[in-house]
């Protein structure tokens, strides 16, 4: 499955020819330190179980977790939402990664566009949310800018490399406008 983002860039899904990238990208910290929960050091092993894990979900359910790619292919981040949802309660927990080089040109926000309609169409969810760090200001951006609207703040709820740090939360159901 191929979601287009604009300009050549697109959402497919991961490949075993992402692992090294993956581990480029996410093991010196510039991103890792924003992602709750991503192993540290992340490591070609941990490339290669979480490939594993996004092709054997792949086999019995549609894609849910997209790599970010540039016109040529190369990954470049990842947008979706998690794999532990209850099918009774149709909700996803959306999140998205950008390599630094690729950011400050709208891409995090066009591709959270492509894929929010995916979700809520093809994925059938009522409601996606998103926890965004309360300093992380892009992301903020991100989620504004596709109609999530604030719903709260938790105080410590994310832990990073970095730290305990707040979290907004923000909301969007399927029949916003």
């Amino acid at each position: 499955m191929r979601l287009e983002v604009g300009d050549g860039y697109h959402l497919s899904s991961l490949v075993a020819t992402d692992r090294d990238r993956l581990v480029a990208l996410l093991s010196d910290g510039k991103i890792a330190g924003w992602i709750p929960a991503l192993p540290q050091p992340y490591t070609g092993e941990s490339a290669d179980s979480w490939i594993r894990h996004r092709v054997a979900h792949t086999q019995r359910r549609p894609e849910i977790c997209f790599a970010i790619r540039e016109p040529a292919g190369t990954l470049v981040g990842s947008v979706g939402v998690d794999d532990g949802s209850d099918p009774r309660v149709p909700n996803g927990e959306l999140g998205y990664w950008l390599d630094p080089a690729a950011r400050g040109r709208g891409l995090a926000t066009r591709a959270v566009a492509a894929f929010v309609p995916y979700a809520f169409g093809v994925l059938g969810l009522a409601r996606l949310t998103a926890h965004t760090l309360a300093f992380n200001a892009r992301s903020v951006r991100v989620l504004e800018k596709n109609g999530f609207l604030l719903e709260g703040r938790l105080r410590r709820r994310m832990r990073t490399a970095a730290g305990d740090h707040d979290a907004l939360v923000f909301g969007r159901l399927r029949d916003d406008p």
